[in-house]
């Protein structure tokens, strides 16, 4: 991280840089203090057991996240930027091309550097059609009881939370088990992450 802090600060003059290993208090020094820019690393592990997509999901409202992992996994960008990452960047490469990260996200674009993009793009080729055609079958409805399955809701709190009966959440997890072609939640939810929809 002191590199990253020195590459910043010779680009961009006076940086302020806070380094925070629980998301909690990343959450409670975002409630204080305004940020410009928010650097996650994938394999950070939130207390709550919350992923890279879910804390992007989180944190995307306080200011653009850029992710910025050990290496490439085609399945882990696809997944983070539908989230709503900013940008991907391999820390190995990542000082090199930080500058361009910085002055696209600053004009509200989106980041990748070209063998990440090209990672991308081959992923979506192969794996993007499964994932349209199994998106297309789910109803706004049911995208919102798998993101609180995933989240680890009951059947009683998927109900409370979302204004619907006990029943109607059971026929929603048949329906999401019979998309997905699982016999219990836990396949749900393996089965949606491993298509980027969660």
């Amino acid at each position: 991280m002191d590199g990253l802090t020195l590459s910043l600060s010779q680009m961009l003059g006076c940086v302020q840089v806070e380094c925070l290993s629980d998301l909690s208090k990343v959450r409670a020094f975002l409630q204080i203090k305004p940020v410009d820019l928010i650097i996650l690393d994938p394999d950070f592990k939130a207390a709550n057991g919350a992923d890279a997509p879910a804390m992007i999901e989180m944190l995307k409202h306080s200011a653009p996240v850029v992710v910025m992992a050990e290496y490439v996994n085609p399945e882990r960008v696809h997944c983070v930027m539908e989230s709503g990452a900013a940008a991907y960047l391999e820390k190995r490469t990542a000082k090199s091309c930080l500058a361009d990260c910085l002055q696209a996200v600053r004009q509200g674009r989106m980041y990748l550097p070209g063998p990440v993009s090209l990672a991308l793009q081959q992923y979506r080729s192969i794996a993007l059609p499964v994932y349209q055609a199994v998106d297309e079958q789910l109803s706004e409805r049911q995208k919102e009881v798998l993101v609180l399955l995933a989240n680890g809701y009951s059947n009683h709190d998927i109900s409370a939370s979302l204004g619907i009966t006990q029943s109607t959440v059971k026929f929603h997890v048949s329906r999401l088990m019979h998309i997905f072609d699982v016999d219990n939640r836990t396949g749900c939810v393996a089965e949606a992450k491993q298509m980027g929809i969660l």
